[in-house]
């Protein structure tokens, strides 16, 4: 079987909405006319292959082969289609009726493991322009797709914007299929389903919605097929995209949805309960719902200790803390409220600020705007100039500021420690929507010092308590307070003790996995206790010496409660 079997394509669901198609009354079995139409359609492509041939040797029966040269393997192609077609020689002739010659060239002479008919115009040219070769048998009615597929593709890498320590160090590609795949490698339960949509008028892009059938809530799985079916945009290429088409919260700086480029993470989350949309030609995955917690997870958290993971989670969450109040903070205590500082600490201060020409404020816009710049240039700049950027942002600037009195050195260290925290996040979307947070809180502490940084602080609360991601409350389990803050929020219960989903989901299966059973009780005086060494078990005792007992009786005696030499417990043990 040719190389073709090995890819498998996935069906595309029945329910997805497609454009009207201008060509649908276009007649298949017409094979001159499908080719004029092929050539109005694809106009002076050059990578459009169509070729001509007949089957076997009798050159009655004609046959066109279409596909699209680099999305197709052309050794399946020519070994797997044509060669088979070309040689082919039935002993009774073939059969005049061309639904049942179909028939035999589908289930007899093509090689290939996956095929399907097409019957209009429109749905043939969407699976060739996905990488399939596309039959033609003149007089039939309907076009045979078969998958030839072998589009370029790179192969699994680690994961760049999430790296790890102690995880799997296989991140997802740009090809849907092998996205796919990756996931069902590590789930392999049949109830995965994996439905497939088509969306954009132009851009035909696939979506691939992941979810376990009879452990999600099945209020979810609706909701987000209804969202995916109103999408027509021709942007959902671009993950992030997609993720603000489905978000519908536009007002909310806040991410509702997670991000990932781990297929671990993506199991581990289709485990929990939730959903997984995959988009072709995008190596991130986007898991829904999410919570605020999600985003200070990482798939190590469960291959080390509870008690590590409670302190990691913990300095996250508090680093994050950090990099969001630090610098309004340290504006209100220095400008607006500086009767709040220790009378020793405020002199060092001024001390520190004697002779500089800015005020604190204008000294932390100027740092932290040059903080941005710095980090945006290291995003774009090439990987070999990645040394310069640092010498040139760490040492000249730096020291430049300091040496030349613009800025003070106490600035410095908040902008530095606020840039180091906000790369803790494991979710850049987190690290995102911190560092745009800080500029309002800074502006609420310019204005008002801490009552404004206070009141600003509240107002963000409440707006978190207020979000909902596919319904899903963003703070749970927090609030509202669920037994699942027990189990996995800051501290970690041992995996061997996680039984049941988190209830803020809602699964349709509690049950993570069953308790382990007890072990059955022994009976008599063994209870409780384990048998002890030298061929001894039970409560039974060597009999001291002069002491009349069970071990020391003659056969035939039975032992007497009375006798002195004879203990309570060898009474109760025998």
């Amino acid at each position: 079987m040719g190389r073709a079997a090995r890819h498998r394509p996935q069906q595309i669901d029945p329910q997805a909405q497609e454009a009207p198609d201008p060509q649908a009354g276009l007649d298949l079995a017409d094979l001159n006319g499908v080719i004029e139409e092929f050539k109005r359609g694809f106009g002076s492509s050059d990578d459009v292959v169509v070729r001509r041939f007949f089957l076997g040797s009798a050159r009655r029966i004609r046959l066109i082969l279409v596909y699209i040269d680099g999305m197709v393997d052309r050794r399946a192609v020519d070994k797997d289609i044509i060669e088979p077609l070309m040689t082919a020689r039935p002993q009774g002739g073939w059969p005049k009726n061309r639904s049942a010659l179909a028939r035999i060239l589908a289930e007899r002479i093509l090689p290939v493991g996956e095929m399907e008919f097409a019957s209009n115009y429109g749905h043939m040219v969407r699976r060739l322009m996905a990488g399939n070769s596309v039959l033609l048998l003149d007089g039939f009615p309907e076009a045979l797709v078969i998958d030839t597929r072998m589009l370029p593709h790179r192969q699994p890498e680690a994961p760049r914007a999430e790296p790890n320590v102690q995880s799997s160090f296989e991140g997802f590609t740009e090809l849907l299929r092998t996205n796919i795949v990756l996931v069902r490698r590590r789930i392999q339960s049949p109830n995965l389903r994996v439905r497939v949509f088509s969306s954009g008028h132009e851009s035909k892009n696939q979506i691939a919605l992941l979810y376990i059938e009879g452990v999600v809530n099945p209020v979810l799985v609706q909701s987000m097929l209804s969202r995916i079916e109103d999408l027509g945009h021709e942007a959902h290429l671009f993950p992030t995209v997609t993720q603000c088409i489905l978000k519908c919260e536009a007002r909310s700086p806040f991410p509702l949805f997670r991000n990932t480029e781990r297929p671990d993470f993506a199991s581990q989350e289709l485990l929990a309960g939730k959903l997984v949309l995959l988009t072709d030609n995008s190596p991130f995955a986007v898991v829904v719902p999410a919570t605020l917690w999600d985003f200070f997870r990482t798939p190590e958290d469960y291959t080390r200790t509870s008690w590590g993971i409670a302190f990691l989670r913990l300095i996250r969450l508090l680093a994050n803390l950090t990099g969001l109040l630090l610098p309004s903070l340290y504006i209100a205590l220095l400008s607006v409220n500086p009767e709040f500082l220790p009378t020793y600490l405020a002199l060092g201060i001024l001390a520190l600020r004697e002779g500089l020409p800015f005020p604190p404020v204008l000294e932390v816009v100027l740092v932290l705007l040059t903080m941005e710049i710095l980090r945006e240039a290291a995003i774009r700049i090439p990987p070999i100039l990645g040394t310069t950027l640092g010498v040139v942002g760490a040492l000249i600037l730096g020291l430049a500021l300091a040496q030349s009195r613009v800025v003070s050195p106490l600035t410095l260290i908040v902008a530095a420690v606020t840039a180091l925290s906000q790369f803790v996040a494991p979710a850049y979307e987190v690290s995102l929507t911190l560092r745009l947070l800080v500029w309002p809180l800074l502006a609420s502490a310019v204005a008002f010092g801490l009552f404004g940084l206070t009141l600003a602080a509240l107002i963000m609360l409440g707006h978190l308590c207020t979000l909902h991601s596919l319904g899903v409350p963003y703070l749970a389990p927090v609030a509202p307070l669920s037994r699942s803050i027990l189990r996995d929020w800051i501290f970690r219960v041992p995996v061997r003790r996680q039984f049941t989903r988190p209830e803020y989901l809602r699964p349709v299966s509690r049950i993570k996995q069953k308790p382990p059973e007890p072990p059955p009780a022994p009976s008599g005086g063994q209870r409780g206790r384990p048998p002890e060494t030298g061929g001894v078990q039970g409560d039974e005792r060597p009999p001291e010496a002069g002491a009349a007992g069970p071990a020391g009786a003659r056969e035939g005696d039975s032992p007497d409660p009375g006798k002195k030499g004879l203990s309570r417990k060898g009474v109760r043990g025998t």
